[in-house]
């Protein structure tokens, strides 16, 4: 597995070595040893006794000073989130959470939804937000705050899982940048990051988190740092948005999220084109819900009231563009729509001026590279 930030020069290659699980870190540019690291290896261990293996790894990443690697467990349902500062090649952390995916909201701060089949009467539906800093090296991140998201007989979440969602570039801080600004850069106040939600019988949602937003009003709820809040949905939804799940509909095959903006891609009517829609969650519109009884309407009608906590009307991030590619241009390839359940096939991109849909190869459909203006 590999891994990289071009703003500081820096190639991670992750494996297994005659010592065990090693990051090689690498210049980019010659392929040599990064000359900002004191290391050019880190042994990937947990002082928490977990064994890891490549087999379980579930991401690698880079986040400013730090490493990020997560792993599964033999323990049903939960992973552990080990850190190294990869200039001094020393233990940041290693923390045993509960669940499969993690989002930075910061260098320092990370949220970790819950597995399937964990949420219960007395512990509904939550995320867990850790902090890194200022704790022992090589000892648990804090958990500093719990986010909890709204119950009902009607709706039950099955599942959440984040997708990824770039970080603002780490500036300000002491590794030396050893390349120019990036051209297209995220704003730390347009820094989202995107949550896909899996209610049971009831299909699916995208909630999209306000980093800056959230952080804030965590910091302003904080009377005890050595206590982890409960925090209820009625006081953190302020800092998230949604697009209405009739925008994301069963057709959609890609999202992706760059700062503010959210890309989706979709199939058209009887597959005869793309349709791309691009949302500024910066807007909104305000839309009412129908007066109906929550248990009664569509499945769409109900998620919407549900994470709406009964209000009757909800806001909504505007369409800002919106537009179709024929499937001669990118070819449908139905050998891999009928194998995989139109989850994979498509990646699609996004920055300040560009979309980007790479189409795979199949045995019938050669791969391409197709790039629109925003």
């Amino acid at each position: 597995m590999i891994t990289m930030e071009p703003s500081f020069d820096l190639l991670v290659l992750f494996g297994t070595t005659d010592e065990g699980l090693a990051f090689h870190l690498r210049s980019i540019r010659t392929g040599l040893p990064h000359p900002g690291a004191l290391s050019p290896k880190i042994l990937c261990s947990s002082p928490t006794g977990i064994e890891l293996f490549t087999y379980t790894t579930i991401v690698i990443e880079i986040v400013g000073r730090h490493i990020v690697h997560m792993a599964e467990t033999l323990e049903s349902g939960t992973s552990v989130i080990t850190i190294w500062d990869w200039v001094s090649g020393r233990i940041v952390t290693s923390t045993k959470v509960l669940g499969y995916s993690l989002a930075f909201l910061s260098e320092d701060m990370f949220l970790v939804p819950p597995p399937a089949g964990y949420a219960r009467d007395d512990n509904p539906h939550h995320l867990a937000l850790y902090d890194c800093n200022g704790v022992t090296p090589g000892s648990p991140a804090r958990c500093v705050a719990r986010l909890y998201f709204p119950t009902s007989d009607a709706i039950q979440i099955r599942h959440t899982r984040f997708q990824p969602s770039p970080l603002p570039s780490v500036r300000g801080c002491s590794i030396p940048l050893v390349s120019p600004p990036r051209v297209y850069d995220i704003s730390p106040a347009s820094h989202y990051v995107a949550l896909s939600i899996n209610f049971l019988n009831s299909g699916t949602g995208m909630l999209f988190i306000h980093s800056i937003g959230l952080l804030s009003l965590v910091d302003s709820l904080t009377t005890d740092h050595g206590q982890c809040l409960s925090i209820p949905w009625l006081k953190w939804s302020s800092a998230t948005s949604r697009i209405h799940s009739a925008a994301l509909n069963d057709r959609w095959i890609a999202c992706s999220i760059f700062g503010h903006l959210v890309t989706h891609l979709s199939y058209g009517d009887d597959l005869h084109d793309w349709v791309v829609g691009i949302f500024d969650l910066r807007t909104s519109k305000t839309q009412s819900l129908p007066k109906s009884q929550p248990d009664l309407g569509s499945p769409d009608d109900q998620i919407e009231t549900f994470l709406n906590a009964g209000s009757m009307s909800v806001q909504y991030p505007l369409l800002a563009k919106s537009f179709s590619i024929p499937v001669g241009v990118i070819p449908w390839d139905d050998d891999w729509y009928m194998a995989t359940d139109h989850q994979s096939g498509v990646s699609l991109m996004v920055d300040d001026e560009h979309i980007i849909i790479f189409k795979s190869p199949s045995d019938t459909v050669k791969a391409s590279l197709h790039v629109y203006p925003l």
